[in-house]
């Protein structure tokens, strides 16, 4: 197709990825603190413990300071999209038709060049849950010091922590309010603080539309990068210091910047361009950490429930299941319907090992074989690690998907779904035929199914709402049987490095956002373009032979369209 540039677009939002867990120590509910509350809302929607928000940041934080300048203002714009592990729950099981938001502290982290916290604290915010998606949109202002030169990168900070009331009864569990801590993802932005005469910016990250199925290009040099103090900018020196994670191709030439886009959608590449002069040190970024670790034992529960098998998801791709149990030595089937009797009722939860989390981690094709270290933590669980390909790089967090249990874990969910709503007020209907000790000892014996222990296990609850006798601590007891997904945390979402220049340069490092929209030529061309075929057509000419006129039959080949 050629080149093909879109006109530039105005700064747009960064879009990051913001990673809660819940509180300890506090009284979220009947059940215990936040940790306890959110991960009794994850076994009903079988996922992991935490929340993760999806979020779009704006700022206006300068591109580029000089050391002499001094401080400056930062404004930042957060829209931050409820996650569906909060909403299901939210809307389905507790019936709210909003939530409301209370001592929300959120603020942005400004290291490398500067050491300053942006913070902003909101008392109340009320939601509605009516639309989709449900957004809660915040600003907050601030002013940055440096501290040296260099890039100021920005970032959610660890202090960011939201309250979120619910104070709603669901099965006699009292739901007060759950509180968590925040930490961000990939990086917002920065600011460059170099000496004077250094390549100046007018904008960062430079944001680049164009259409797929062609190369993307616009000058960079003396267009978007423009001399600073007059000291010239050298046109060669523009490179490319990493390329998008999510796919393409960019490079450079002649002082323009070109992206060869694998299809629609935004790509980030980083970018350096020097003037003459003095070095710019090396900044080094570091590799993505997480956690993952297990909330609990899953020794000695009732009827022996316990872990059978998940899977991890990481950038949507998901690895084979990893077995999670044993009996006798024997590894127990990954799901619940294939196990029988023995590895259900007398199998035990068995931790993979470092190796075998890292072994399935490496079979993904995002991932692949080196990128990743996986090692035990002592307390328990496993620090991973992305190296090798995947280093100095920011990544997603990686997800627990397909965790099968016995008791299965789907159970809770239609537990709680046969008692009534309302709490203690319900009628009519008399005491139940079983005890909860009865149903136990059938469903081990199997004499009866799970859904009938199910059913059992309901109206024991029904008959203790309507008997007003039922507790916390009966509801407790419940939701304890079922086990409880690993939880998985980010400790460093990773950064890219911005390598050093070579002496003499005086060099500034900056990104490009490419905005890779369907190529409407592409289209226009495949709806009009006419298929043709060739033809013979013949006709009857007057020609002169031998001094005298005749008529002559003359035929030839033409190209007509085809309908």
């Amino acid at each position: 197709m050629g080149l093909e540039v879109l006109a530039p677009t105005s700064a747009g939002a960064a879009s990051v990825s913001i990673n809660c867990q819940g509180i300890t120590g506090d009284s979220a509910s009947s059940l215990g603190d936040s940790k306890a509350t959110l991960g009794l809302l994850s076994s009903i929607g079988s996922g992991g413990s935490g929340l993760s928000f999806a979020a779009e940041i704006t700022t206006n934080a300068p591109a580029k300071r000089t050391p002499a300048d001094g401080p400056f203002a930062a404004d930042f714009t957060l829209n931050l999209t409820l996650p569906d592990s909060l909403l299901g729950p939210a809307r389905d099981l507790l019936k709210l038709t909003d939530v409301t938001v209370t001592d929300a502290t959120y603020a942005i982290a400004a290291t490398g060049a500067a050491s300053t916290t942006i913070a902003k604290t909101v008392p109340s915010q009320t939601l509605s849950l009516a639309g989709s998606p449900v957004v809660l949109s915040q600003s907050l202002s601030g002013t940055v010091t440096p501290t040296g030169t260099g890039p100021i990168t920005y970032s959610i900070s660890g202090t960011t922590r939201l309250t979120i009331a619910i104070n709603k009864s669901v099965a006699g569990v009292q739901i007060n309010a759950l509180t968590v801590t925040c930490t961000g993802g990939s990086d917002i932005g920065f600011t460059s603080i170099q000496m004077p005469g250094s390549p100046t910016v007018t904008r960062q990250p430079l944001y680049i539309g164009g259409y797929s199925g062609g190369i993307t290009g616009a000058p960079v040099v003396n267009n978007s990068v423009v001399p600073d103090n007059n000291n010239p900018l050298l046109a060669d020196t523009l490179r490319v210091t990493s390329q998008p994670a999510n796919g393409g191709l960019t490079a450079t030439g002649g002082g323009a910047a070109f992206f060869l886009p694998p299809s629609p959608g935004l790509f980030v590449g980083n970018y350096d361009v020097c003037a003459a002069s003095l070095p710019v040190a090396a900044v080094p970024g570091n590799n993505a950490v997480q956690t993952m670790t297990w909330p609990e034992s899953y020794s000695g529960k009732g009827l022996n429930a316990h872990p059978l098998g998940m899977a991890l998801q990481f950038k949507g791709e998901k690895t084979a299941p990893i077995p999670l149990a044993q009996w006798l030595g024997f590894p127990s089937p990954t799901r619940v319907d294939d196990a029988d009797f023995f590895h259900r009722m007398f199998g035990e939860f068995v931790a993979p090992s470092p190796n075998a989390i890292r072994d399935a981690l490496e079979t993904l094709p995002s991932i692949g074989r080196g990128n990743v270290r996986v090692s035990a933590r002592s307390t328990g669980g496993y620090d991973i690690e992305f190296i090798g390909a995947l280093a100095d790089a920011p990544q997603p967090a990686i997800e627990v998907v397909d965790w099968e249990t016995w008791l299965p874990s789907n159970g809770l969910n239609s537990l709680l779904g046969l008692i009534p709503k309302g709490g203690g007020s319900g009628g009519g209907g008399g005491a139940p035929a079983k005890t909860a000790e009865q149903l136990d000892a059938e469903l081990f014996s199997g004499a009866i199914g799970f859904d009938a222990w199910l059913d059992g296990r309901g109206k024991l609850l029904q008959a203790d709402i309507i008997a007003q006798v039922t507790t916390p601590e009966v509801i407790s007891q419940v939701t304890a049987m079922f086990p409880k997904a690993p939880e998985l945390a980010v400790v460093s979402s990773g950064k890219t490095t911005i390598p050093a220049t070579e002496t003499g340069p005086l060099c500034t490092p900056f990104q490009i956002s490419w905005f890779i929209l369907p190529n409407p030529f592409v289209q226009v061309q495949a709806a009009t373009q006419t298929r043709t075929k060739t033809v013979t057509r013949c006709s009857t000419k007057r020609v002169k032979v031998k001094g005298r006129y005749v008529r002559k039959r003359v035929c030839r080949k033409v190209q007509v369209a085809v309908r």
